[in-house]
């Protein structure tokens, strides 16, 4: 009589439905740690707590916290990519003349190089070194600058095609340079003897080298 019970108890047990693992939600918690903390910083204790993941759940997505890094550090450039891809979208759609590329060309200077964006550069170095020893996280960042720079490539030579810009240089050599100098744009920020207007010269000296580069 008791086994019966026993049964008939079991059977009216209602099982919880199995948590399914938010594994992109615990890829944009590693990105917000990381940019925090930074890669030594990053306690994959705080992670499981945020998340409420299991350290096992994590290590077989993952296979471990090396792999998860690189993860979400390929998450957080793709998300730069595609920002900078819709921006350079943005504006080629409002030129139709040489002096809206020029003023175009300025705007998006002005904005870049703004040393208010130094902590968006840091983070970019920072995604671009943690490729050192790690191939496959190397291979998936260089599938995202390439979409970059063919997007950078695809708006030179569409406004060159509308005789907007002129240039003896490849359209493609264009990008990289003009990715060049935003990038190199980091070392400001560790100048301790920079100009207070460091923003507006460093514009002028850009849209010089633009104006002989692209329109002359």
């Amino acid at each position: 009589m008791a086994a019966k019970k026993r049964k008939t108890q079991a059977q009216g047990r209602v099982r919880a439905p199995r948590r399914t693992p938010d594994f992109d939600h615990a890829l944009d918690e590693t990105i917000r740690l990381l940019d925090s903390v930074g890669e030594t910083g990053l306690r994959i204790e705080d992670l499981l707590a945020a998340t409420k993941l299991s350290k096992s759940s994590l290590y077989l997505h993952f296979t471990d916290r090396d792999g998860l890094i690189a993860a979400a550090r390929a998450r957080q450039f793709e998300q730069i990519v595609d920002e900078s891809i819709a921006g350079i979208r943005q504006l080629v759609s409002t030129v139709s003349t040489r002096e809206d590329a020029r003023r175009a060309l300025h705007a998006a200077t002005v904005f870049t190089q703004n040393l208010n964006r130094q902590a968006e550069r840091v983070r970019r170095v920072a995604i671009v070194a943690g490729t050192v020893g790690r191939p496959a996280y190397k291979k998936s960042l260089t599938g995202a600058q390439t979409r970059l720079t063919d997007a950078l490539t695809e708006m030179f030579a569409g406004l060159r095609a509308r005789g907007l810009i002129n240039s003896v240089h490849p359209d493609r050599t264009i990008a990289a340079f003009v990715q060049a100098y935003t990038f190199g744009r980091v070392l400001a920020g560790f100048d301790s003897k920079l100009s207070k207007d460091d923003d507006a010269q460093w514009v002028s000296l850009i849209d010089d080298a633009v104006e002989h580069i692209l329109f002359n």
